[in-house]
């Protein structure tokens, strides 16, 4: 008959003393915690306390535990309250036990938080107040969309707008991705370059066709003016979906002559035409495009 946890438990307490005991009950109060079963993780960590009170997993054990078996957040206040508390002590905690990528223990009161403040209208000087920033912690992409959605002037608003774009690329829409973050190209420069540029950056494609450029000797170099542009020659799939930017500026037209470029590129009048404007817009794409593009077709 095979031991239970139990009578294993007394085994390696009795023959290698309490050290093991105690690595025995804080994996399974690990184990426990990851499965979401609290009742059992409030008994491993009983058991672990009873062996060495001072385990370094018992602290953010007991942090996490009342955590968890809170019921949801009833008014703005309470969710505002427990995001604090998410911050200042529940995320640490995930760590401690966990490490940084394991926080998807927090989910659900996230989820929680985020349905708790939907009724709260978007404030621009307290985006991180908004329903979307919850669910985009608690990954809850569908959510994130439609609390963004919501927002009258999300246009306007490029915290929004990266949010929005995330939610769309994690929801396997990835051409309104690209094209939200293009219209950022264009509408927030600044702001797109800062939100690539973050290890927090969820669209790790996009994220490698920007480093990559970046870390070209280009000239001019790269920046939010020609990284759409840029972006279609890595993709020349994506032209037929991707939207043209309306404004009269170098990002529009850069991006419509790869995208006339990528449906001619016959080597006829039209076809030169086009080569000769994006050599005296930007020669970095022309070269690009006849490098990556016609080279790899031969």
């Amino acid at each position: 008959m095979s031991k239970t946890f139990s009578d294993q438990y007394q085994t390696d307490l009795f023959s290698h003393g309490k050290n093991a005991g105690a690595k025995i009950a804080s994996s399974a109060l690990i184990d426990a915690l990851l499965a979401n079963k609290i009742n059992e993780a409030s008994e491993e960590l009983s058991r672990l306390e009873e062996i060495e009170p001072d385990h370094k997993s018992v602290k953010p054990a007991k942090i996490l535990i009342r955590a968890l078996r809170l019921p949801p957040p009833t008014g703005l206040d309470e969710a505002i309250e427990r995001q604090a508390s998410m911050l200042t002590f529940w995320i640490p905690a995930s760590e401690n036990l966990f490490g940084s990528a394991r926080k998807s223990i927090l989910n659900p009161i996230w989820i929680e938080i985020g349905q708790a403040l939907e009724p709260l209208p978007y404030d621009p000087t307290l985006p991180d107040k908004h329903a979307s920033f919850a669910y985009q912690c608690g990954e809850a992409w569908l959510g994130v969309k439609k609390s963004i959605l919501a927002v009258s002037d999300h246009l306007d608003d490029p915290i929004l707008m990266g949010r929005l774009a995330s939610a769309y690329s994690k929801l396997g829409d990835n051409i309104k991705s690209m094209n939200i973050w293009f219209f950022m190209c264009q509408k927030f420069p600044e702001d797109f370059e800062q939100q690539i540029n973050q290890d927090s950056f969820l669209d790790q494609k996009l994220k490698r066709i920007w480093n990559h450029a970046i870390g070209l000797n280009l000239e001019p170099n790269m920046s939010p003016e020609w990284f759409p542009a840029w972006t279609m020659l890595a993709d020349p799939g994506s032209a037929k979906w991707l939207e043209t930017p309306s404004d009269n500026n170098k990002l529009s037209e850069s991006f419509r002559l790869v995208k006339e470029l990528l449906a001619h590129q016959q080597v006829g009048q039209k076809g030169l035409q086009l080569r000769r404007d994006l050599h005296n817009l930007n020669p970095e794409l022309l070269k690009r495009y006849i490098e990556d593009v016609i080279e790899t077709e031969k």
